[in-house]
């Protein structure tokens, strides 16, 4: 890592322990557990890999132990935000809950049988770090697609939340579609690329980071927001009678 891109990263982490303060102060760890635990984790794990040499075996294994943690937790993260935006909303968010664990979980499965199946290491990768970053590839495609789906949905619905959950829905999934981003261009970019790539998403990660610091309020004076069709009234109300009906029926579908 060239000097440039090691400020960056600390600036990066320094950005990242702001933000965590916020949500200290503001209370927000309370209801956000599992984003909290995600940012903390990210900010613990990004400082302690600066300290062990590049390019060595030690390097890869706290890699590997800290990429597990953060994916481990990034499934916690979107459990908790379908939570959180559908709260009121039990069967939708009951059958988004199943359906991203199951999806979680055939993909690791998928991306298991590729790795094992898989011979074609690239050169001087040994077949254990590619296979992980196969199974890396497909746990981040399975989050990033369920974030993409929460975004689209209260776009689309009326779906009333606060705007510190309107705000960590973006953050989280602009933060992780970053980092995923970076992991595939590493695979499919010469190396040569790699590092304009890498430093352009750290300053587009920092600058997301601090300005969801800006945003953030203590959730009893955070306002109520309704993304979907908030310039259509009517629309909105037909929209919410659907949405109505959908839980409903989901709601059933889910008991059986």
């Amino acid at each position: 890592m060239d000097r440039w891109s090691r400020w960056l990263f600390y600036g990066n982490l320094v950005a990242l322990a702001v933000l965590l303060l916020r949500f200290v102060l503001n209370d927000l760890y309370k209801t956000y557990r599992s984003l909290f635990a995600y940012f903390a984790a990210v900010l613990c794990g990004g400082s302690f890999l600066t300290q062990v040499p590049y390019g060595t075996n030690a390097y890869m294994h706290a890699y590997v132990a800290v990429e597990v943690l953060y994916h481990a937790l990034a499934v916690f993260v979107v459990l908790e935000l379908y939570r959180i935006a559908l709260t009121g909303h039990e069967g939708l968010a009951k059958f988004a809950r199943v359906g991203f664990l199951a999806a979680t979980g055939l993909a690791i499965v998928v991306a298991l049988a590729i790795a094992l199946l898989d011979r074609n290491l690239p050169a001087g990768q040994s077949a254990n770090v590619h296979q992980f970053l196969i199974l890396q590839r497909s746990w981040d495609l399975v989050v990033v697609v369920f974030l993409v789906l929460i975004g689209l949905f209260i776009t689309w619905f009326p779906v009333e939340m606060s705007q510190n959950t309107a705000f960590g829905i973006a953050g989280f999934t602009v933060v992780f579609f970053v980092r995923a981003g970076i992991l595939l261009a590493a695979n499919i970019v010469s190396l040569k690329k790699l590092p304009v790539i890498n430093n352009s998403a750290l300053i587009l990660e920092t600058v997301m980071t601090l300005a969801w610091t800006a945003a953030v309020r203590p959730e009893k004076v955070s306002g109520q927001v309704k993304p979907g069709h908030f310039w259509d009234p009517g629309a909105m109300d037909r929209l919410s009678q659907q949405l109505d009906s959908i839980n409903a029926a989901l709601g059933r579908f889910v008991r059986h």
